[in-house]
């Protein structure tokens, strides 16, 4: 089941409300589950569930947070849902199809961790300037126009 209607590609508020009502369900068993084995949860993300929207894969992570207001408990959740790399990613392959250097291989490695520019250049110790080199570098070498699409490509989307 996707979160998407698949006519317009826009969120369909029932079917994400009615995850989210299972997911706040969810959240609590595990929660109660971890408080029995600890009592220190606090408002650590707690691992859901894996949902698919067409070719991509997610993990949903929930956080519960707790505050008084008169010394009522209201409780309130933040779901975070984040885009799974698929682990079957042959980086080697995609390195040598596409003849990439141990420095380029370097940058699609945090670029698909989702770093940018600047995060990427801290990393390994270059410049802005140098990742943007290298990016418009590897998006020749991919035949891409844009950051997303390099991703698309490496991820054989």
């Amino acid at each position: 089941m996707s979160y998407k209607d698949k006519a317009d590609g826009i969120f369909n508020p029932d079917l994400l409300s009615s995850l989210c009502s299972n997911w706040m369900k969810l959240l609590k068993t595990k929660i109660s589950d971890k408080n029995k084995e600890k009592n220190n949860l606090g408002s650590k993300p707690v691992f859901l569930t894996t949902i698919k929207s067409y070719r991509r894969e997610y993990t949903v992570q929930g956080v519960l947070l707790s505050s008084y207001n008169g010394g009522q408990k209201s409780n309130s959740y933040i779901f975070i849902i984040q885009r799974l790399i698929p682990e079957d990613l042959n980086l080697l392959k995609i390195s040598r199809m596409y003849q990439l250097s141990q420095r380029e291989q370097q940058i699609i490695k945090l670029l698909l961790k989702g770093e940018g520019n600047k995060q990427i250049a801290f990393s390994l110790g270059l410049s802005s300037n140098t990742i943007k080199s290298y990016m418009k570098i590897l998006m020749r070498k991919l035949g891409v126009q844009n950051r997303s699409g390099l991703i698309a490509a490496i991820l054989g989307e």
